[in-house]
């Protein structure tokens, strides 16, 4: 399901512009959970070269494809993609990325990338507890190795591309 609410374009800008926008470093409102199982084995990284300027915040944990992804926070969800079956590790797959965008409230929303193909358990619309699985990791848009992608951000007018990542501050 694809629902371009316009904040689907701004998403797509700031994951894929190249363009190196100095951003004022900021911490997230809200505290988190991460977004998988406890019990999943996982390796977290942040030092992926899609990682800068605006979205250098951004977390990838790597993790086998079809690991359960859950809601890092209550929210309600404003994005769902989960159609393509394409990725790989070129930039010509970037626009084959399967995500979730939901909202927290305060300006603040969260996004999980690479769900597998039809793998997303939300619609837009539906409210999330946090914890609660709603999707499936997958390969799909442009990555180099199976991983899923959790960025937090919030909108902002002073930007070229209409909004800043945010650091993550996890409950635990």
């Amino acid at each position: 399901m694809v629902t371009d609410t316009g904040l689907l374009s701004r998403v797509r800008r700031l994951l894929f512009t190249t363009q190196n926008e100095e951003t004022q470093v900021e911490k997230s409102y809200w505290l988190y959970v991460k977004p998988f199982p406890k019990e999943v084995e996982v390796k977290e990284s942040t030092d992926s070269p899609a990682h800068f300027g605006p979205y250098c915040y951004a977390i990838d944990y790597l993790m086998p494809d079809g690991s359960k992804i859950l809601a890092p926070r209550i929210g309600t969800v404003v994005e769902v993609k989960d159609s393509s079956d394409k990725g790989g590790p070129s930039r010509e797959f970037e626009y084959d990325l399967n995500y979730i965008t939901t909202s927290h409230g305060n300006n603040e929303f969260s996004q999980l990338c690479h769900i597998r193909h039809k793998g997303a358990l939300v619609k837009v619309g539906q409210t999330v507890e946090e914890g609660q699985l709603i999707a499936y990791t997958g390969s799909t848009g442009w990555c180099y190795e199976p991983h899923l992608h959790l960025m937090v951000f919030k909108l902002v007018k002073d930007s070229k591309l209409g909004f800043q990542s945010l650091k993550i501050r996890f409950k635990d």
